[in-house]
């Protein structure tokens, strides 16, 4: 079984703990609104066309109004697509946050707080827990937003780009860099700001029936105590040893195409913002695992737009993704990911072991929709699967392989509600009344002891005493041990 010391978590990886506001607390401001004027000007210099690319022509303001108009005028007049809220675009303060980040890394007394003022009614603090340096020279952060119980942050900072995922509890924000080749000839004004869209969750898909995460694999030697309560990792009490879950990710062509066009990143760093935003939800949870990308690949494989059979030929190294099983034992990974483009109705799947007399370590594979990993939780949800947990009891009242290994649904605040990373909107939709559109998001935690998010709600007399925070601390060492 391979593990790791927290306390030797030394080299690229400078971890924190969350912020006591009793060290050398440093606030950099990581964004600064653009001029306005400047703003309205270039979009008149461009053609037509062009301006219609990034633009709703007709609501720039002329004359008058646009010699007074001030930022606020950027995210009115900002074209968005159907998934989007709203957008604003801003410039990153490079070099502020550079010195920042040196200062946390060099100096553990250092507590960063970024600042992001994202729209006029959005102004939030980043609280880093982790600081990261990736091979390519990147950096990843991974943290939560001040004042947001369950909010997770993943962002992936490499020169003057910034990208990845915010979520405050209450919404769902994706930044990248701008795309200078859209429209044609604006590279010079967009080439050094940051798009940053407040998004809509994604709430349309299906989710898959419950028999499609069985499977037989064959029998093992000893078994797993279900009455043993593994440590809580704030329990000061216990060692500070944590399995050590590694992960290989590949993309499809098209995934990794639109990753870095989408997202503004590259596979490998598409990965490690996943896997960042994953380990997020555990450490919220006081979940004992730690988990490492070994490696992201391309992988030249035609999308089927069916992930369970995606899933399944990867299982069975077959139908031209028998390289992915290779790689994986090659790389001594213990879980194989492919992020596809077209997932079709689903978000993602995995397979749950059931029958704890089994050898699953062949099977710990997810198939999981760019769109959805971070936005929709689904890189922690499959991840969830591999060890064990369901989802909410309205959506599956399965009782294996534990009978409170189940996902919930609570009350976040009058009007607002939440689900962990294990639960689906139908009780929202269906029971609440809730539109799910604006309400009711996935949150970065896990049901079980010491709940603190919020009134958990019933969808029926026996959802109570959810847990998956027991089976993920049960079953980290079993996958911690699978290559």
């Amino acid at each position: 079984m391979r593990l790791l010391a927290a306390s030797l978590l030394a080299g690229s990886l400078f971890a924190m703990t969350s912020p006591s506001f009793g060290g050398d607390i440093r606030t950099v401001k990581v964004f600064s609104s653009l001029d306005a004027q400047v703003f309205l000007n270039t979009l008149e210099s461009f053609s037509l066309n062009q301006r219609n690319v990034i633009a709703n022509a007709d609501l720039m303001p002329t004359g008058a109004d646009a010699a007074q108009a001030d930022a606020s005028v950027i995210p009115r007049v900002l074209k968005v697509p159907a998934d989007v809220v709203r957008r604003n675009l801003l410039s990153l303060n490079t070099g502020d946050l550079d010195a920042l980040l040196a200062a946390a890394s060099a100096d553990s007394n250092v507590e960063p707080v970024l600042s992001l003022s994202l729209f006029d009614d959005v102004n939030i603090n980043v609280l880093p827990s982790t600081i990261r340096t990736l091979e390519d020279g990147s950096v990843s952060i991974a943290g939560t937003v001040q004042d947001a119980p369950g909010s997770v942050v993943s962002l992936i900072k490499k020169g003057s780009d910034l990208s990845g995922t915010v979520q405050t509890g209450t919404s769902i924000f994706e930044l990248r860099p701008s795309n200078p080749s859209e429209p044609a000839g604006a590279a010079d004004y967009l080439s050094s700001k940051t798009l940053f869209d407040q998004v809509k969750p994604v709430t349309y898909l299906d989710e898959p029936p419950p028999e499609t995460l069985k499977i037989k694999p064959p029998k093992k030697d000893g078994g797993l105590d279900l009455n043993f309560e593994p440590p809580a990792g704030n329990d000061p009490t216990q060692p500070t040893i944590v399995p050590n879950v590694d992960f290989i990710v590949f993309f499809t062509k098209e995934s990794a195409k639109q990753a870095l066009e989408k997202n503004g990143q590259t596979p490998s760093q598409f990965a490690e913002a996943a896997i960042r935003l994953t380990q997020q939800t555990l450490d919220n949870s006081q979940i004992r695992q730690h988990l490492v990308l070994k490696k992201a690949e391309e992988i030249d494989y035609a999308e089927t737009g069916n992930i369970i059979l995606d899933r399944d030929r990867i299982q069975a190294g077959s139908d031209g993704l028998e390289q992915v099983m290779q790689r994986r034992d090659a790389t001594n990974s213990d879980v194989a990911v492919l992020i596809v483009e077209d997932s079709g109705p689903y978000c993602g799947i995995a397979y749950i072991p059931e029958d704890l007399s089994l050898d699953y370590s062949d099977f710990a594979i997810m198939v999981v929709a760019r769109t959805c990993a971070m936005r929709n939780h689904s890189f922690p949800h499959e991840y969830g699967h591999l060890n064990g947990a369901r989802h909410d009891r309205y959506t599956d009242n399965s009782g294996m392989p534990m009978a409170d290994a189940h996902g919930v649904i609570y009350k976040i605040s009058e009007g607002k509600y939440g689900r962990d990373v294990m639960a689906y909107p139908g009780y929202c939709k269906n029971v609440l009344q809730i539109d799910t559109d604006t309400n009711c998001f996935r949150q970065g935690v896990w049901s079980g002891q010491g709940w603190t998010y919020g009134e958990l709600l019933k969808s029926s007399d026996d959802d109570v005493d959810n847990n998956s925070r027991r089976t993920l601390r049960l079953f980290g060492p079993i996958i911690s041990a699978y290559r």
